[in-house]
């Protein structure tokens, strides 16, 4: 056990994450875009007054919402920046492509974002649905290739297609001193395409995968239970997995939970803290804990009804490992009310606005 505690922060995913299921129709993109804009400045000024600074924000891919990112994302900063005084906040963008990594170079070197995140798996059905591997040398994969059992030759073809994606993203913007970090989905397990039953995968496939798609510059691996395969009845694969991890990295990490719907707020509490402890344990310098607010987030193409953690149940668990001594909110601990009495409605709100430019 480590007598230092890991320094805890709050990460908000609701800007990606959460507003880029909305598939706005194209006779409102415009107006999407202003509403993005306006929305975006004044959640990343009410997470600051809460103490979180941390957010994922944009994504530089073909999604419609996020089709003209690097117009309004810069609007964003300045106008939070002016609000708040400061600019004392962290922006992340998703890079899935090389041929946006100019996109992105621009966007680090004026000061817009601090940092990019890439998606990989051990999973090829992740690969396939999230990913976009699809064509792997010259034969292409359909949907019913990677449903169930999939061929092992196949499965390290896709995953190989992902790792050389990734190769040409780092060595396109290395130089730029931007801090990459690494999504690694399903990394507690996937659920059975045909039973709908979960099932845990062997850690030692994740820190594989871990080792070959690294961070650069100073970036982290973020762990993903995308299925919401965490179930309070069992946390073992949990709690082996984190403890795999954890007992390999040792400057920085991060977590991205994904959880039902139907979960009680103490099993909310009960898979977050369970999430984190061996973290803690392990000695971890610093965690970075992915929240959402509102229910938004999750992955549906994967399971429906499940949401990024929510916020307000993330901060109640880590404040138990805070009192065990064994982590502490370095810069303070999140205000739990402003997220309930502003951050949430105000989400709600920007949420509806763009439900209301789908059709």
């Amino acid at each position: 056990m480590t007598n230092t505690p890991t320094k805890l922060y709050l990460s908000d995913n609701s800007g990606r994450d959460g507003a880029q299921r909305n598939e706005v129709a194209d006779a409102h993109l415009e107006k999407a875009d202003y509403l993005m804009a306006i929305y975006v400045a004044s959640h990343i000024v009410n997470n600051c007054r809460a103490g979180i600074t941390d957010f994922d924000l944009a994504s530089l891919t073909l999604t419609k919402i996020m089709r003209s990112v690097r117009d309004w994302l810069p609007v964003v900063r300045d106008v939070a920046t002016e609000r708040l005084g400061n600019n004392d906040f962290n922006i992340q963008a998703l890079l899935m492509s090389v041929r946006k990594a100019e996109d992105a170079r621009e966007l680090f070197e004026s000061g817009t974002i601090d940092e990019l995140a890439f998606v990989h798996s051990h999973d090829p059905w992740v690969l396939w649905e999230n990913s976009w591997i699809r064509k792997v040398d010259t034969g292409r994969i359909e949907k019913h290739h990677v449903i169930g059992d999939v061929d092992n030759d196949l499965a390290e073809k896709m995953r190989e297609t992902s790792r050389k994606r990734y190769q040409l993203i780092r060595e396109a913007l290395e130089s730029t001193g931007v801090p990459i970090n690494v999504y690694q989905m399903n990394a507690t397990g996937a659920r059975d395409r045909i039973t709908g039953k979960s099932g845990s995968v062997d850690p030692d496939v994740v820190l594989r995968e871990m080792e070959r798609v690294a961070p650069i510059n100073g970036g982290r691996q973020i762990i993903c239970d995308t299925e919401a395969i965490a179930d309070p009845e069992d946390l073992r694969p949990l709690e082996n997995l984190m403890t795999a991890v954890s007992q390999n990295v040792r400057d920085a990490v991060g977590i991205h939970l994904h959880i039902l719907n139907s979960r009680s707020r103490e099993e909310v509490r009960e898979i977050v803290r369970q999430a984190l402890q061996p973290i803690c344990l392990n000695g971890v310098g610093e965690c970075f804990i992915e929240t959402g607010v509102a229910g938004l987030g999750g992955c549906t193409a994967f399971v429906e009804g499940n949401q990024n953690a929510p916020a307000v149940e993330t901060v109640r668990a880590a404040d138990q490992l805070v009192e065990a001594g064994l982590a502490e909110w370095p810069t303070g601990r999140p205000n739990t009310d402003i997220i309930q009495d502003q951050i949430t409605p105000h989400v709600k709100a920007w949420d509806e606005a763009l439900k209301r430019l789908v059709a």
